[in-house]
């Protein structure tokens, strides 16, 4: 998992300049890799953990951390995270009985 991670946050560094926001989307094909390889644990906390780093990591637009669209980016990640990752269970697309 911290390889996906690191990944991840590299390759949002090298595609889009710090500053300009969007430090979210980067991290969602990550949560889609760990809920069909590594199951719902891996994947949730990769989300917990990448909704923390990019809301540390890359700051809004405005400069001005903590302000309601930095907070509604926030938890849309972690939410999607979780429906990402629920919806892949529930779905059967994997079998980590095998």
């Amino acid at each position: 998992m911290p390889g996906v991670l690191a990944v991840a946050f590299a390759l949002r560094f090298a595609l889009m300049p710090a500053d300009i926001g969007y430090g979210y989307i980067a991290f969602v094909p990550g949560i889609v890799l760990l809920a069909l390889v590594a199951g719902p644990g891996p994947a949730l906390l990769y989300t917990a953990l990448s909704s923390v780093l990019a809301m540390v990591a890359f700051p809004p637009a405005n400069g001005l951390p903590g302000d309601v669209d930095d907070l509604a980016g926030f938890v849309f990640c972690a939410l999607s995270g979780v429906a990402i990752t629920s919806g892949i269970q529930r779905e059967g697309l994997v079998d980590l009985d095998e």
